[in-house]
């Protein structure tokens, strides 16, 4: 029996080594597999592998290292942000929204204070004026 023939009743492909290199993957690993090597994050999940999880949680549903020319592309478009002005507004847009937030929770913290004081008070108020009438 050929090599080949074997294969074809395994269900490999006839020529497993066009693919990925790995004449022992099945036909369906090759298919999972992308031209660079990399997993898309959904075979990946597939797969079931702990790591390919753990990137895909890491970096969303891109798997595997940026490339040279993602990494340059995005420190131009940071760079361009950054000489816009852009970053700037972003954070102190931020820094807003949290100084909002801060003041937000400072004025409830201190309307409960006042309430709960209120209401310690009336009580006591209360049975002083029944003690005294008494």
């Amino acid at each position: 029996m050929t090599r080949a023939k074997r294969w074809r009743q395994q269900g490999k492909k006839e020529w497993p080594w066009k693919a990925a290199h790995a004449a022992t993957r099945t036909a369906d690993a090759w298919r999972a597999r992308r031209h660079d090597g990399r997993r898309t994050a959904a075979t990946a999940r597939a797969h079931g592998s702990a790591r390919s999880l753990r990137t895909t949680a890491a970096l969303g549903e891109r798997l595997g290292r940026m490339t040279a020319s993602e990494k340059k592309k995005r420190g131009r478009k940071e760079e361009e942000r950054r000489s816009s002005g852009e970053a700037w507004r972003d954070d102190n847009a931020q820094r807003e929204q949290t100084m909002l937030t801060l003041s937000d929770l400072a004025m409830a913290i201190a309307s409960s204070a006042a309430k709960a004081a209120a209401m310690r008070q009336q009580p006591d108020g209360a049975s002083a004026a029944a003690a005294h009438d008494g």
